[in-house]
């Protein structure tokens, strides 16, 4: 039986398209050279790994000490007047002192001495089992993407420092890495990498400011008039707006995003693997998850563009 002619056509335009994207995924990387970039050390390792202090239920205990200390100022006032209010400032501000966790570094040291010595595949392995221990550290993933790129693997590259400024959005050697990298390969519009605030910091904020209005409302108790009552508002909206951005900002660094990470990745209408491709995509294009489908992800290209992928074609 013959195929009806806009089917003919559809193919037709498929081949052109995966004809055009090869040939464009064929152009040499030029102008990113890690010359710039250098590998970062255990000093920097420690210093960049990350907590994540608003996702651990534990230290949501530091809204106590405001409610605490309003209580306990009350039990004061009345038993004692307030002799009592700056000893328990005091005991406040201490409640709120927080806590570093301990850094294994047994493989940093080999994966630092392997990459400077231009062994890339065992600094890669290294800083991979360094990682295991070090799930949260931004220099770390920074470090993987220096050694896929020595590689030659820049899908790999790519998606290892989009996951460097989404554990820390402030660095800027990875968001100029990045940038350059996706513009020497030609990928066009991308995927945005998310607001350049962390979580931690909307976290903090709102978590000062809700203690900071307990500890006013204690001190200045039922004699706030005027400028002390106006004073309380702000600063209770000021936690709310802080509470408000850390909803958002955990939101915006959670979401899915994945990087094509084979030569090139297929771009389909529905989820099997006999499937045409409609779009062929370049390595390291980047897509933002929206669903799954057996061996298969729904994605969403920078264009706007959706359909599905084989998960083993990209990396997330």
């Amino acid at each position: 039986m013959a195929d009806a002619p806009g089917t003919d056509r559809g193919r037709a335009r498929a081949r052109l398209v995966v004809a055009v994207c090869l040939a464009l995924s064929s152009t040499a990387i030029g102008a990113v050279s890690t010359e710039d970039f250098e590998i970062r050390g255990e000093e920097q390792l420690r210093r960049s790994t990350s907590y994540l202090y608003y996702a651990k239920p534990a230290y949501y205990f530091l809204l106590l000490p405001g409610p605490v200390f309003y209580a306990t100022m009350l039990f004061i006032r009345k038993k004692f007047g307030r002799r009592g209010t700056t000893l328990m400032m005091l005991f406040a501000m201490g409640i709120l002192l927080g806590a570093t966790g301990p850094f294994p570094s047994a493989s940093v040291e080999a994966a630092v001495e392997a990459y400077d010595r231009g062994r890339y595949q065992d600094a890669l392995r290294s800083f991979e089992e360094a990682q295991k221990s070090l799930p949260g550290n931004s220099s770390l993933a920074y470090n993987l993407a220096l050694c896929r790129f020595r590689l030659g693997q820049f899908g790999h590259s790519l998606y290892n420092l989009r996951r460097c400024l989404r554990l820390d959005p402030r660095d800027g050697q990875a968001r100029t890495f990045l940038d350059r990298l996706e513009q020497d390969l030609d990928l066009g519009v991308q995927v945005a990498t998310g607001i350049a605030v962390h979580p931690n910091l909307a976290f903090l904020f709102a978590v000062a400011f809700f203690n900071i209005a307990f500890l006013i409302l204690g001190l200045v108790g039922r004699q706030g008039r005027g400028g002390w009552f106006i004073m309380l508002v702000f600063i209770g909206l000021l936690s709310l707006g802080g509470f408000g951005a850390l909803v958002y900002g955990a939101v915006q660094r959670n979401r899915p995003v994945a990087v094509v990470v084979t030569s090139q990745g297929s771009l389909k209408k529905i989820p099997l693997d006999q499937a045409q491709p409609w779009v062929i995509l370049a390595e390291g294009t980047s897509l933002q998850i929206k669903g799954k489908a057996q061996n298969h992800v729904l994605v969403r290209t920078g264009l706007g563009l959706t359909g599905w992928i084989r998960s083993d074609e990209v990396r997330y």
